[in-house]
């Protein structure tokens, strides 16, 4: 930069005058000086884009290790123990890794999971990058559905029957219920093919159906999806497993109102008119 300006004063000095010379170095001056502050300012620009980005940092271990236990729950929809003892069992599942505990990875993905916030304010509480914080989420998700045959399955025998139903009795006087079941609407962006229309359910969106079924203290029992969303729930449930495990049942009845039933043994399905559940 220094020697090209020299070089345009040695020609200026040659087919010019002296005031114009002048006027004209002058120019130069300014010019020079303004290339160098808008210089400085690029590099300063730059260097606040590369620099680390401010985080949250110690929220797990100075806070959140210091929540009572109504306070833990209230976060992260689940006990302390329970918190605990999902981390031993998901633990084979999970890549170690030296940048994020374990612990933090559940965390960070059950408060994603649990509250209605988006990943920037959560990455950001976490003192992590939304990128991570997205990884972290479908990784752990994948690790915790490793997990369903061990915990969401019917009973295997009459005995643990027997017990889902006497809860449910005791809950709401109706004898042989081993199960309450209903279904709901998951939000999805339809196809574009020609099976656009069938994923749009009788709300007006495009879905696809989940079928849930749970025992009297609301403990999964059987989750069953995939169904595009303007199919019928009763056709839903004639495919789902649901279905098959009451049809195996011995003293095989009817089918009443959609449900399969055997004797001494039904599926509960919410109406507008059942309050006792």
């Amino acid at each position: 930069m220094a020697e090209h300006t020299a070089l345009l004063s040695i020609l200026v000095e040659e087919i010019a005058e002296d005031t114009l010379m002048e006027r004209i170095q002058s120019n130069i001056s300014v010019a020079s000086d303004s290339i160098h502050v808008g210089s400085s300012a690029a590099l300063s620009l730059v260097r606040d884009m590369i620099r680390d980005p401010v985080r949250v940092e110690g929220y797990v271990p100075d806070v959140v290790n210091h929540y009572s236990d109504i306070e833990f729950k209230s976060h992260f929809r689940m006990k302390r123990s329970t918190f605990e003892q999902l981390c031993t069992d998901v633990a084979p599942y999970m890549r170690r890794e030296r940048t994020m505990k374990l612990e933090t990875k559940m965390l960070a993905t059950l408060w994603m999971l649990g509250n209605l916030e988006c990943y920037r304010s959560v990455a950001d509480r976490f003192g992590i990058s939304k990128g991570t914080l997205h990884l972290t989420v479908i990784s752990t998700c994948k690790a915790i559905s490793s997990l369903k045959t061990d915990y969401i399955k019917f009973p295997e025998n009459r005995t643990e029957m027997d017990a889902i139903a006497e809860g449910f009795h005791k809950r709401c006087g109706m004898p042989g219920v081993v199960g309450a079941i209903d279904g709901t609407h998951i939000p999805v962006p339809a196809p574009t093919s020609e099976h656009r229309a069938s994923f749009i359910n009788r709300k007006g969106f495009s879905s696809i159906q989940l079928q849930v079924v749970c025992d009297s203290n609301l403990k999964l029992l059987d989750t069953y999806t995939g169904w595009p969303g303007s199919v019928h729930d009763a056709r839903v449930y004639r495919n789902s497993p649901a279905d098959l495990f009451l049809s195996v049942q011995p003293i095989c009845t009817s089918v009443t109102h959609g449900l399969r039933c055997c004797r001494h043994l039904h599926l509960l399905k919410e109406t507008k008119t059942s309050h006792c559940c």
